[in-house]
């Protein structure tokens, strides 16, 4: 399966990232709301006190109108706690897509309210993401922690249904943690097999995965915790790699895995990891949280942990009280761009961070010229 590349993504907005600490913003994050419908193992986001939802009214207020105002925004990334659950999310997407002209996505458990207007969405969207950590009643239950496997089985199954009239792309995430190591590939297969889906189906590791890798270098007390599980995630790549040829072989048509994030990581294992002087993640990006926090990124944001584990330090604003275009034109933003910029990759979250090392190795090795490059 191709992938784009840094350079793909990047050539045509590199020069103005690199060149000024003005906003190059290209994709926007809102996290709708931070109400769940699971209880999944690993995360705490579930368990916060306090849930709240993003105003629609602060929407139409703060952020729809200003949105062309960001020349190099391309995207809008629907997020939560989980963003099905939102009252208005069918309109938020459709106005997003057809007022906006924005390619529009969505990270989901694959579960929210009743009624969810599916047709709606697969119209709308250029991807949505299934969240799954078990592919039978009781791995899902398991991970999960809710007995709602036969519900999101037939979600993801009445949005492919919708798919197969639109441009809308769905790929199934599925997370590896000491919860389901052992079983993770189960019945994969067969699973897909039996409802007759073929998709793209992405594997990522658990925090508590990539701490004990990312530990590990110049430590070498954590070596036979992290070989036995780097050992045991080899050996289930192997045997899905395996039964998936024998099934192609069969002439079944099969999903692609792609295990890359995985693979990334362990190949660091016992090696000192990626090192860049700057990240140009707030130039680039932005995450509207559920209570109208801005943050630069999502890992100072933190949802998975505890939530004295945010990074408040780093909020650059509040829709509640601002416009984004206020907030991305502020002495704040600009503080906060040039902390990031000297970085030195040092802060706590950014081990986690699997989303922009790729793009900050090439805007850090990029070399200014005099006229911008375009694709």
């Amino acid at each position: 399966m191709s992938r784009l590349t840094a350079e793909d993504k990047l050539k045509r907005f590199a020069y103005g990232l690199v060149s000024s600490h003005h906003q190059g913003l290209i994709t926007l994050q809102m996290d709708l709301t931070d109400f769940c419908v699971c209880k999944c193992k690993g995360c705490e986001h579930w368990k916060w006190p306090v849930k709240t939802k993003l105003d629609g009214r602060i929407l139409d207020r703060n952020v729809f109108p200003y949105l062309d105002r960001f020349d190099n925004l391309q995207s809008v990334v629907l997020s939560g706690g989980e963003p099905l659950l939102h009252p208005e999310v069918e309109d938020i997407v459709k106005r997003l897509n057809q007022e906006y002209n924005l390619h529009v996505g969505i990270i989901s458990s694959g579960l929210g309210k009743a009624n969810i207007d599916w047709k709606t969405l697969s119209e709308n969207c250029k991807w949505i993401r299934f969240s799954t950590d078990g592919f039978n009643v009781i791995d899902y239950e398991l991970t999960r922690g809710v007995p709602l496997f036969d519900k999101w089985t037939d979600n993801l199954k009445t949005l492919l249904a919708e798919n197969r009239n639109t441009k809308c792309e769905t790929r199934l995430n599925v997370t590896i943690h000491q919860f389901n190591i052992d079983t993770f590939t189960r019945n994969l297969l067969d699973f897909l097999e039996k409802n007759g889906i073929t998709i793209d189906v992405y594997f990522w590791l658990s925090r508590e995965f990539i701490d004990l890798f990312e530990n590990f270098y110049g430590q070498g007390v954590a070596a036979p915790e992290a070989a036995a599980v780097a050992k045991k995630i080899c050996k289930a790549f192997k045997n899905l790699s395996e039964d998936r040829l024998k099934l192609s072989i069969n002439g079944t048509a099969v999903s692609a895995f792609n295990t890359d994030n995985v693979d990334k990581r362990m190949e660091y294992f016992g090696h000192e990891t990626l090192k860049y002087r700057s990240c140009f993640a707030p130039q680039m990006f932005s995450l509207i949280a559920s209570d109208g926090n801005v943050f630069p990124c999502c890992y100072m944001y933190e949802p998975v942990f505890t939530m004295d584990q945010q990074q408040l330090q780093f909020v650059i604003g509040n829709i509640n009280n601002q416009s984004i275009a206020d907030i991305y034109t502020s002495r704040r933003y600009y503080d906060i761009v040039d902390t990031f910029r000297h970085c030195n990759k040092k802060f706590n979250q950014c081990k986690f961070c699997d989303r922009y090392d790729h793009l900050n190795k090439y805007l850090n090795d990029f070399k200014i010229t005099t006229e911008p490059i375009f694709l």
